[in-house]
């Protein structure tokens, strides 16, 4: 029973290390494609991996595994110079090779233990924000050049449609006033995507604006428990930093996350008659 205890204390604690990683390492990969500086979140990423080897490597000790600890430590190696590379998948979205290879030793772990959360979805979640993150990526290779949050979200629809494909459009949210519709979700996540498209800091600013408006009309929603504002901006206008920043000024709910994307497009200019 003590060993028990220890062990679901060992894996309560790498899942939130995994969550923590996960979280910095998709800061460290959208600054690295938008040019930024990535210095602070590199370093930080290389902390987590190797904090998450030291627990899975005591983890494996204590327990007495010392076959499958001995292929842990052979299977690394190739990782140990490169913590914090950055891959991209098929699908276009980046990820990290050597957390993928710490989450294939934690996965037994985890599964010895009884059910403290849902981690399979949890780790969907992020995986989905990891796609998201590539939506500049996406459009890119399939050669676009969006005009509006339409187009964008029509791409990355039909791209999230193969991963999940429970995936759906507006479905409506009904409040006593007005009828909201994210922009596109997944039922099986309880997750949320409302995309904005911004070719000026002006738009950007009336962005956060309706996001803001959003918040408070999906509040309460059994249906959706996860929500990603994806800001699709042509130009740099802000930092993810300065959009943070902004979020908790403005005390927005924190099942809420803003991800400030750059990419290609501009919005149609109105023609004179």
């Amino acid at each position: 029973m003590r060993e028990q205890i220890q062990l679901e204390c060992i894996v309560r604690d790498l899942e939130q290390s995994f969550k923590n990683a996960w979280s910095v390492f998709a800061d460290y990969a959208y600054a690295q494609m938008s040019k930024g500086d990535d210095s602070y979140y590199e370093e930080a990423l290389q902390d987590h991996v190797r904090s998450i080897q030291v627990r899975l490597e005591f983890a494996y000790e204590a327990l007495g595994l010392t076959s499958l600890l001995t292929a842990f430590h052979t299977g690394f190696e190739p990782h140990r110079e490169h913590l914090t590379a950055v891959y991209i998948s098929a699908l276009g979205s980046p990820y990290s090779p050597s957390l993928d290879y710490l989450g294939t030793y934690f996965r037994p772990l985890q599964a010895s233990v009884p059910a403290h959360q849902d981690a399979g979805t949890v780790a969907e979640i992020q995986r989905l924000e990891r796609i998201l993150l590539g939506t500049p990526k996406l459009v890119k290779d399939r050669g676009l050049e969006p005009q509006n949050e339409k187009d964008v979200r029509k791409a990355m629809y039909d791209l999230l449609i193969h991963p999940y494909p429970d995936t759906v459009r507006e479905i409506p949210i009904s409040k006593q006033s007005k009828v909201y519709k994210p922009d596109i979700g997944v039922p099986s996540l309880k997750a949320a995507v409302e995309y904005k498209f911004a070719d000026s800091e002006k738009e950007l600013k009336k962005a956060l604006g309706g996001i803001y408006e959003d918040v408070g009309g999906y509040g309460g929603s059994e249906d959706w428990k996860t929500f990603f504002a994806v800001i699709y901006t042509t130009e740099p206008f802000l930092t993810q930093a300065q959009v943070d920043a902004e979020f908790k000024m403005s005390k927005v709910d924190r099942s809420w996350k803003p991800l400030l994307v750059v990419g290609r497009g501009a919005r149609k200019k109105a023609t004179a008659n």
